[in-house]
């Protein structure tokens, strides 16, 4: 058995639907009839490609199906961080036009997912101390809270164009990380 594991990072389509569920909110304040098809279509495509994947996973030896079907096609369960972080795209972009709100909001939602992070490292624990190790060292997103006081210093004014520098970086970083996890640890 290979030592290596899949690379499942890829918050593109989680950025995707969030983005996608943005628009058709957006879209049925405006025009209520044309949003409930919207909607009725973006649930079919949630069932499709779950119903899709859970008939592969039964019927054939595929050992990433859920993956490979959410790149495809894409669905809020299998993209990285699941419905919970498209639920985070869509906080951020109804709390943008206020600094207040988005901090009350990014909170709150990092607030019950550090609370998610307990639960889920309390049911496999042994004591207080091994949860406190594990919050850290395995369930450590909740330390995403952090990164408020950077969100907040952002401007809304574009910055120096390097856009086409981070379609490279990210990709890259992520398969560096990859290498030296797979080949350090």
């Amino acid at each position: 058995q290979s030592p290596y594991q899949l690379i499942s990072n890829n918050i593109f389509v989680t950025l995707l639907l969030g983005g996608l569920i943005c628009t058709l909110i957006e879209l049925t304040k405006k025009d209520k009839k044309k949003g409930a098809q919207l909607w009725t279509g973006f649930v079919a495509l949630q069932i499709i490609s779950t119903t899709v994947a859970y008939f592969f996973q039964t019927r054939l030896p595929v050992k990433y199906i859920f993956q490979i079907v959410g790149a495809v096609l894409p669905n809020v369960l299998f993209t990285e961080g699941s419905f919970i972080f498209v639920g985070l795209v869509v906080i951020l972009y109804f709390c943008k036009e206020s600094r207040f709100k988005t901090s009350v909001g990014y909170g709150i939602f990092c607030l019950l997912y550090f609370g998610l992070e307990i639960l889920g490292i309390a049911s496999f624990s042994n004591g207080l101390p091994e949860i406190i190790h594990n919050l850290f060292y395995s369930g450590y997103q909740w330390m995403m809270i952090g990164s408020l006081p950077f969100m907040l210093l952002y401007n809304g004014t574009k910055g120096k164009g390097l856009k086409y520098l981070f379609y490279f970086f990210y990709p890259i970083h992520i398969a560096i990380l990859y290498l030296i996890g797979n080949l350090c640890f």
